[in-house]
């Protein structure tokens, strides 16, 4: 799909395969039966020439629910989604049906798994069985996170509870696919039989299509062309976000494992944290290292804005699909740490803090995390079994060394997001700087950019910009911008003029460096411009750093948080900063 109208090239590409006796299955986790969503497709410009079937979940639904006929039901799910059933279904209220068929939540614009708890303790503390016909966990639709049917199964099961899938990634759907594929060879006069060796499955969900494909032993390609859009499934872009987490790292220790061992050594020394050993000793640390990787191998945006780093601090429930997948990708490479390290003693304590940080953001409670760290640490023995990983013993050390000195985040953090040794990042940053200006032939713009990137991770800002003036217009504009905030908006509406009296036309004529800890407070908001306002409406804490080289004013630095910044900034923090900045002038004068 291509927005919501079908790719030509796609459905040519199914036609001529079928026009060359190939078979085109369409398996979907809608949880409506297939002609519903033929409908649909045929509203998106698919011809019903590109297919030969079509596999719901809600088909697969109906086939489960047969096997136990008699038995009253529960809808749990929205009325949209009665179609599901066939008409000799006999439903019952939550507190006597013998079956639970999910179909999501009843209200999934203001509700949470979290509201269903009650509910589903009493269902299972009856054992009743759950259907569950869509294995989705969460998608967005607009600006809301909605959550699925997945997502309340996934709860009903850390409970104990039976659930039985009714789509992907889960066996009853191929089974479906397959008896489909072998019925019509087995009516056709080209005599050939079914070989599942023959089946290629084509999908864009890591969670869904390729783990289901694995697990009916099927071939596959992931197409992750529609990880951003609307209505996808978003645990898929997390999944890579998460996957592609420690990339920075792990180019290092593959291509140089000397500057590795050397990184690790200061972070095992317990002086450095990983961000300001990797930054000491590489010039940069590796998260940034990771984010030039994903943009040199053209990984999108979001996948890349979702490896940021989230402050280290008890989190809120997320308001949009960005915070949300940052959060799901910090927890997993948190949780991640329990593999590697033996000591139950350790773990029980990491545990706790895992709970503390993600638990009311995530929907996680101490029975759904054990259950979660049993499923991957099952799966990573399973997988460690079928390649014969072998660690030797330096390694072994290595990785409990690690685990012992290893924490939520790379740095402890203020509740603002500012990381407590901040100190010590920005004085590993101002030696970077001087490495870049001592290099003949560097670039301006190298710098620049250099500068920006080192002020905004070591304080812990969210967003950054540097505005440059338009001498054309005798106004400052937004250019390269760091963080959560869509640039070209940012781009297009962060604009001052020379004679601007709010703070930052002050700050220019004044040449002060301005670090402003609650911009809530009713003395700020009175020297907030209008596009400020608008534009940074959850803006709690800001600092600007305005660029004059002999009395003329080239431009600024921003930097912004969402949190009151109450510590505010140091006077041994200031001095670094305002050595990071004469870099910077130095090489504009000359």
């Amino acid at each position: 799909m291509r927005g919501w109208t079908a790719t030509p090239a796609a459905c040519d590409a199914l036609i001529r395969f079928r026009e060359k006796g190939g078979t085109v299955i369409l398996i979907t986790n809608a949880p409506r039966p297939h002609d519903s969503v033929a409908s649909q497709l045929d509203k998106f410009g698919v011809p019903r020439t590109a297919y030969d079937a079509i596999i719901t979940s809600g088909d697969v639904t109906r086939a489960l629910l047969a096997k136990q006929a008699g038995r009253t039901v529960f809808h749990l799910g929205p009325e949209r989604d009665r179609g599901v059933f066939q008409a000799n279904v006999r439903f019952a209220p939550v507190d006597s049906a013998e079956l639970i068929v999910n179909t999501g939540l009843f209200d999934d614009l203001n509700e949470t798994p979290a509201d269903y708890e009650p509910m589903l303790r009493r269902l299972r503390l009856r054992d009743v069985p759950m259907i569950c016909a869509n294995p989705d966990l969460m998608v967005e639709k607009g600006d809301k996170l909605l959550y699925c049917a997945g997502a309340l199964a996934q709860s009903y099961q850390a409970m104990g509870g039976t659930v039985l899938y009714a789509g992907k990634p889960h066996l009853p759907v191929y089974d479906e696919a397959f008896a489909l594929v072998a019925k019509a060879l087995s009516a056709g006069a080209s005599g050939r039989t079914f070989d599942k060796s023959r089946v290629l499955a084509i999908g864009d969900g890591l969670r869904t299509d390729m783990a289901g494909a694995q697990a009916a032993g099927l071939d596959a390609i992931f197409i992750p062309s529609l990880l951003h859009t609307e209505g996808h499934d978003l645990t898929d872009s997390a999944a890579i976000a998460a996957l592609f987490k420690n990339m920075g790292r792990l180019l290092v220790a593959a291509f140089d494992h000397a500057l590795y061992k050397e990184v690790m050594d200061l972070v095992k020394s317990k002086k450095y944290s990983q961000t300001q050993a990797s930054l000491k000793v590489l010039g940069i640390n590796f998260d940034a290292l990771t984010e030039l990787a994903m943009k040199q191998w053209s990984i999108p945006e979001v996948i890349i804005n979702a490896m940021k780093l989230v402050p280290a601090k008890t989190l809120a429930a997320p308001k949009n699909r960005q915070e949300w997948m940052r959060q799901v990708t910090e927890f997993s490479d948190a949780s991640a740490q329990f593999i590697s390290d033996a000591q139950e003693s350790e773990k029980e304590a990491f545990n706790e803090k895992l709970l503390k940080r993600f638990g009311n953001s995530l929907n996680m409670d101490e029975t759904k995390l054990d259950t979660l760290v049993s499923q991957i640490t099952e799966e990573a023995q399973v997988i460690s079994s079928q390649i014969d990983l072998q660690l030797s013993e330096s390694t072994q050390t290595e990785a409990k060394g690690d685990s012992k000195n290893a924490d939520l985040s790379s740095d402890e953090c203020y509740p603002s997001g500012k990381p407590t040794q901040a100190l010590e990042l920005l004085s590993c940053g101002l030696q970077t700087v001087n490495t870049l200006t001592s290099t003949p032939g560097y670039k301006i713009n190298a710098l620049i950019l250099l500068i920006l990137e080192t002020l905004y991770k070591s304080l812990g800002f969210s967003f950054a910009t540097i505005c440059l003036k338009d001498i054309r217009t005798n106004q400052y504009r937004a250019r390269q911008c760091l963080g959560d905030r869509d640039s070209v908006e940012v781009q297009r509406n962060f604009v001052f003029s020379d004679t601007a009296s709010d703070v930052f036309g002050l700050s220019m004529k004044k040449n002060v460096d301005l670090s402003i800890t609650d911009s809530k407070d009713s003395k700020v908001q009175s020297m907030l411009p209008v596009w400020h306002l608008e534009l940074f409406s959850n803006t709690r804490s800001f600092m600007i750093l305005p660029l004059i080289v002999e009395s003329k004013p080239i431009g600024l630095y921003y930097f912004d948080r969402q949190y009151a910044a109450l510590e505010g900034i140091t006077n041994d923090e200031m001095r670094v900063i305002k050595e990071i900045k004469r870099e910077i002038l130095t090489a504009l004068r000359s």
